[in-house]
């Protein structure tokens, strides 16, 4: 009796643990929804990262005890803060340090292409206000004023392409969990703005023919 109860105790470390609850209107976990055989479509894989400068600043915090990010939140600078067209990441990164605005984002990327880290993407950076996102979630920011006629260049789109096919191979976050900051936000936020071209780029990230 006493080697079958030892039995069930080691049958019961080797299983994982289970994951924490999602918060309220958050998705759960993409390996929840696999465990459900609920189809999910799966990044292009990229197993090397694109060149990153990083700019480390002070405004971010602890993510729940076992939570790690399974979504990411694209944003455009100007949804929030206005003047951003002029913006590069030096200032944005000035703008992650006030402590008086409470806001930041993991990544940073300008018109050039040019991408920064500034919160680790195991910390909870500020950059959703709707409940709990920010728990679950890596936010990358575009500097764009977000007028809808700002141009989001080439060479910003490639960088996020290659920055999101990355982080999606560390992380196994599938195309579904990808996101608009207007998406989860919709009561005062529209960024990216209209010109951004979601939904061809959001496909552009999925593999398999068609997607």
């Amino acid at each position: 009796v006493a080697v079958a109860g030892l039995g069930a105790v080691f049958a019961a470390l080797e299983r994982p643990a289970p994951l924490p609850p999602a918060a309220p209107g958050i998705p759960p976990p993409p390996a929840q929804l696999a465990a459900l055989d609920l189809p999910l479509t799966p990044m292009r894989t990229r197993d090397e990262p694109p060149r990153i400068v990083p700019l480390p600043v002070r405004n971010h915090g602890r993510r729940p005890p076992g939570v790690e990010p399974y979504a990411i939140v694209v944003h455009g600078t100007g949804s929030g803060m206005p003047g951003s067209s002029a913006y590069g990441l030096v200032r944005l990164q000035q703008i992650f340090n006030d402590p008086a605005r409470e806001v930041s984002a993991h990544y940073g990327i300008d018109r050039e292409g040019r991408i920064s880290r500034m919160v680790a993407d195991d910390r909870r950076a500020w950059h959703v206000a709707a409940r709990g996102w920010n728990d679950v979630s890596i936010g990358i920011e575009l500097i764009n004023d977000n007028s809808g006629v700002d141009p989001f260049p080439e060479a910003q789109l490639d960088a996020l392409t290659a920055l999101t096919l990355w982080l999606g191979t560390e992380w196994s976050i599938p195309v579904e969990y990808v996101y608009r900051h207007r998406d989860l936000q919709p009561w005062d936020r529209s960024d990216p703005a209209d010109n951004f071209p979601w939904q061809a780029w959001r496909r552009s990230l999925g593999v398999g023919e068609g997607q």
